[in-house]
C-alpha cells in the first residue's frame, strides 16, 4: 500500500519560494561580484606591467652609467629607483595572487549555487513529472470507465471528434438515454 503523498502547505510554499530568491540574489551578488574582481585584476595587471617597463628603463638607463667614470650620484639615483620599483613590483604581484585567491573563492561559491539550483530545478521536475503522470493515469482510467465526457468544442465538431472514437455524444442532465426526450 503506497501512501498518498500530502499536497504541500502554504507556508511550505512560501519556504520554498524563499530559498528560491535567496540562491537567485546569492547567484546575482556573487556574479557581480566576479565582474568587479575581473575589472581589479585587468588594473593591477596593466599597473604590473607600466611598473615592468619603467623597471626595464631605469635599467637600461643604469647601464649606460654603468660605464667607468659616470658612477656617481646619478647612478645612486637610478639604483634607488630600482629598488623602489621592485618594492612597487613586489606590492603589485601580492595584491595580484590576493585577487587570483578570491576569484577562485567566488567561482568555487558559484559553482556550489549553481549545484543548488541545478538540484533544486531537477526535484522540481521530478515533482511536475509525478503529478503529470497521475493526471494522464486518471484520465486514461476514466476514459476507459466511459466516465470521462466531453463536449465539441466550437474548433472540432462532434462528428469528426466521433469518427475517432474521442468523443461520446453529449447528454445534458435532462435527457435520457435512447429516446431523446427530456423528462
Amino acid at each position: 500500500m503506497v501512501a498518498e503523498e500530502r499536497p504541500p502547505t502554504a507556508g511550505a510554499k512560501m519556504r520554498a519560494l524563499g530559498e528560491r530568491d535567496k540562491l537567485h540574489e546569492d547567484l546575482a551578488a556573487l556574479v557581480r561580484e566576479q565582474e568587479e574582481m575581473e575589472v581589479e585584476i585587468r588594473a593591477v595587471e596593466k599597473e604590473e606591467d607600466e611598473t615592468k617597463q619603467k623597471l626595464v628603463a631605469v635599467m637600461a638607463e643604469m647601464g649606460v652609467f654603468a660605464k667607468p667614470g659616470r658612477e656617481g650620484e646619478e647612478w645612486k639615483v637610478l639604483y634607488d629607483r630600482m629598488r623602489e620599483l621592485w618594492g612597487v613590483q613586489s606590492e603589485v604581484e601580492a595584491r595580484k595572487k590576493e585577487l587570483q585567491r578570491r576569484r577562485k573563492v567566488v567561482e568555487d561559491k558559484l559553482t556550489e549555487v549553481y549545484q543548488q539550483i541545478r538540484k533544486r530545478l531537477r526535484s522540481q521536475i521530478r515533482a511536475q513529472a509525478r503529478i503529470a503522470t497521475r493526471a494522464v493515469t486518471s484520465l486514461r482510467l476514466h476514459r476507459e470507465m466511459g466516465a470521462l465526457r466531453t463536449c465539441p468544442s466550437p474548433v472540432r465538431d462532434e462528428a469528426a471528434l466521433a469518427a475517432e472514437g474521442v468523443l461520446a455524444p453529449c447528454k445534458s442532465p435532462g435527457e435520457t438515454a435512447g429516446d431523446g426526450s427530456s423528462s
